[in-house]
């Protein structure tokens, strides 16, 4: 699954690190009543804009849809062979059980990161609506996003190798399927 986190330069990523620091990484959720940086002057600093962080938020909400699909399509792939082991009689053997309660902890894990994946693009959209309300400087929407983006490129490598295992899972129940 292609990311779209090569689009985020490293200088970009670092001004908005350094621009945290500096303004002392205040709450994202401070008082409306403290001087915040109006959403129209984004455009004018360094960085990234307002329109990009949208459009980021709108790819990882749909990178979190393709790994929703993905971990669908492994449920109905772990059912199936469920099925296939009970037609060829091999559900009682030790290797195969050993093989099932590793596939029913590797399909939980999928269920777990796709829950934590949710909550970031929950975060990331109230910090977006914080923004655009004029409740967030800056600098610090900046940070939060360069956070959250970094959450987000973790979890879909976990996500990724969490399908990797679960292609290996499927050829060890294949083997097995032929050794009957």
């Amino acid at each position: 699954m292609k990311s779209v986190f090569h689009h985020l330069p490293a200088a970009a990523l670092a001004l908005a690190l350094g621009a945290a620091v500096l303004s002392g990484c205040s709450p994202a959720n401070k008082p409306a009543d403290q001087s915040a940086a109006p959403a129209a002057t984004m455009a004018g600093t360094p960085g990234i804009t307002h329109d990009q962080l949208a459009a980021d938020h709108k790819q990882m909400e749909a990178d979190h849809r393709s790994m929703e699909a993905a971990d669908s399509v492994m449920e109905a792939d772990h059912t199936a062979a469920k099925a296939a082991a009970r037609a060829a009689g091999i559900t009682a053997q030790p290797a195969y059980m050993a093989l099932e309660k590793r596939h029913d902890a590797l399909l939980a894990r999928h269920k777990e990161v796709v829950a934590k994946h949710s909550e970031v693009l929950k975060r990331h959209a109230e910090l977006e609506k914080s923004h655009a309300a004029g409740t967030v400087s800056d600098a610090q929407m900046q940070a939060d996003h360069a956070g959250m983006k970094t959450e987000d490129q973790q979890m879909q490598q976990e996500h990724q190798q969490l399908v990797a295992d679960h292609k290996k899972i499927e050829e060890e129940h294949a083997a097995l399927l032929k050794k009957g």
